[in-house]
C-alpha cells in the first residue's frame, strides 16, 4: 500500500514539473508583451497575432471623438521579446496585410477629390522596416 502511494506522489510531482517547464516560456513572453502594452495603453488594448505567431499587433482601444478615430499601436516580436514598431496616427485604422506587413488606413479630414485611393493607405514591412504607399 505504501509503495502505491509513493508511486502516485512521484507521478504527480513529475507531471507538475513537466507542465511547469512547458508553460514557463509562454508565461514569460506574455508577461513582456502585457507589460509593454500596459505601460503604453493601460488595460484598454487589443492583441492581434499575425498568421505565423511571431509578431503581435497591440492596438489601443480608443473611442471616436467628433468624427476622429485616434490610432495608437505597436508591434511586438514574440521571438525577440521586444517592440519592433510603434506609431500614433491622428485618424486611422491598422490591420495585418500578411505575415510581416501592416496595412494602415489613414482617414483624411478634407478630401479635394483628386487624391488617388492609395494616398490614404500605407504599408509597413516589419522585415525590411520600410513604409510605402
Amino acid at each position: 500500500m505504501l509503495h502505491i502511494r509513493v508511486h502516485i506522489i512521484i507521478s504527480i510531482l513529475i507531471t507538475a514539473f513537466f507542465a511547469g517547464c512547458s508553460a514557463g516560456k509562454s508565461k514569460e513572453d506574455d508577461h513582456g508583451l502585457h507589460a509593454a502594452a500596459a505601460a503604453r495603453y493601460g488595460y484598454d488594448f487589443d492583441l492581434i497575432p499575425n498568421s505565423a505567431g511571431d509578431f503581435m499587433l497591440c492596438v489601443k482601444k480608443e473611442k471616436p471623438r467628433a468624427g476622429i478615430q485616434p490610432l495608437s499601436f505597436f508591434v511586438y516580436s514574440t521571438q525577440d521579446d521586444s517592440v519592433v514598431y510603434e506609431r500614433d496616427v491622428e485618424n486611422g485604422t491598422v490591420e495585418w496585410l500578411d505575415e510581416s506587413r501592416l496595412l494602415i488606413h489613414l482617414i483624411p479630414g478634407n478630401v479635394s477629390g483628386d487624391e488617388k485611393p492609395d494616398a490614404f493607405r500605407e504599408i509597413y514591412d516589419l522585415i525590411t522596416r520600410t513604409l510605402s504607399r
